[in-house]
């Protein structure tokens, strides 16, 4: 019987028992514009991408989509009970419990109720108290290492990674900053710009990082954007938008 009980809550949680099910399962659909991006051309099967932020096996998750694709990667989420989430549903994949900034060391991370909310920005958890009424449930001391290091520790994930994906509650830039763009040069960045419109988005500090490093703006969201690496750096005065 103990046996039969654990078989059917491993069941549970498989994919096709998920609750929050849907044609998607990244928050705003991203997965399926970059599925379909990269439908443009040869769709690349057994490649790589690196989740910063991570959050969760399915739920929310930018890169489900393409692991059911074949493809596998290096997730990153300081998150405890995160982590050990990611481990048991993306077992193909590499987990990395820590934050990712410029600079190695540790730092506070604030833990919220609601784990979309957590975040390593001192400067953004006040904001949550002050204008939403939103305390951190706690505070955790996670290891922080900064993203060219990650990618050095795994050279397979690092040759092959054609997406990006950065979701780190107004913690982004640093994220960004982190890389060694002139040897990680995923095709696809997923940024999140929180507090940006269509209107401002080209002119967000993570858009014209991107601008300046040969990327441009493919599609904005509600709260995030998807670059692409251009062929060629962007000539001096333009700003890497493209409407199409």
């Amino acid at each position: 019987m103990i046996h039969f009980l654990r078989f059917i809550k491993r069941l549970l949680r498989m994919p096709w028992f998920d609750t929050t099910w849907q044609p998607y399962w990244a928050l705003e659909a991203e997965d399926v514009l970059i599925s379909l991006l990269l439908k443009a051309g040869e769709f690349p099967t057994s490649r790589c991408y690196v989740d910063i932020g991570a959050h969760h096996p399915r739920r929310y998750s930018t890169t489900f989509l393409l692991y059911r694709l074949g493809w596998t990667g290096l997730l990153v989420e300081p998150n405890p009970s995160l982590a050990r989430e990611l481990r048991r549903g993306r077992r193909r994949d590499i987990v990395e419990q820590c934050a990712v900034s410029d600079l190695s060391g540790t730092a506070t991370f604030y833990v919220y109720e609601n784990p979309c909310y957590s975040t390593l920005s001192a400067e953004h958890a006040a904001r949550l108290q002050d204008e939403q009424g939103m305390p951190a449930l706690h505070e955790i001391v996670t290891p922080v290492r900064p993203l060219r290091e990650l990618l050095d520790a795994h050279a397979d994930v690092f040759r092959r990674a054609e997406l990006l994906k950065v979701d780190a509650e107004a913690h982004d830039i640093e994220v960004l900053r982190s890389n060694d763009w002139s040897r990680f040069r995923p095709r696809f960045v997923v940024a999140e710009m929180l507090g940006e419109v269509a209107q401002t988005a080209p002119r967000a500090e993570v858009a014209l990082f991107l601008f300046e490093r040969g990327y441009q703006l493919r599609s904005f969201l509600y709260h995030s954007a998807i670059f692409e690496r251009l062929t060629d750096l962007p000539r001096q005065g333009e700003s890497g938008f493209s409407a199409q």
